[in-house]
């Protein structure tokens, strides 16, 4: 197993905001959408507003960072060599990229491990029609998808959250 980094919760909180959809993440471990964001914020100690983080929380981040690394080990996608059909090859990367959204940043993916344009990126995704032609990612598109996927999963792989 490969040796994890024990980083402190709020030190690691801007990273997480980066990387993860912090709605879903949220759900995933059963708690609301903003409730990661509101403990993140070090309070004063005589705030009475929400207090931090305590050790049950930690303990869910990291389930729920280990749930994040899975999924996006099953979300990774296939080649395009492997599906000739080209219409059902377009759907699939759509269904398991919106799947892993619900997680994962598409745009930390995008902006740091792609040279896919934000408007290029929306229109691959919902395989916009421009003139006649549909507009869908390419296999190069598709290994720099990839290779991002896996460097979120290392990332998260790589970290233990403490308090």
């Amino acid at each position: 197993d490969m040796e994890q980094n024990e980083v402190n919760v709020y030190e690691a909180s801007p990273m997480l905001k980066q990387v993860l959809n912090l709605s879903g993440f949220g759900r995933l471990i059963g708690k609301g959408a903003s409730w990661f964001h509101e403990k993140s914020i070090r309070r004063c100690p005589f705030d009475r507003m929400e207090p931090g983080f305590t050790e049950d929380n930690v303990e869910l981040i990291n389930y729920g960072l280990e749930k994040v690394v899975s999924a996006c080990e099953k979300h990774r996608l296939h080649p395009l060599s492997e599906c000739p059909n080209r219409e059902i090859y377009n759907k699939y990367v759509s269904t398991e990229l919106k799947a892993l959204r619900k997680l994962v940043s598409l745009v930390y993916i995008r902006e740091n491990y792609t040279t896919i344009t934000k408007s290029s990126f929306d229109k691959k995704l919902i395989n916009a029609v421009n003139r006649a032609t549909v507009a869908q990612f390419t296999e190069d598109d598709i290994q720099q998808i990839n290779h991002g996927i896996d460097k979120v999963a290392e990332l998260l792989r790589s970290i233990k959250v403490t308090l």
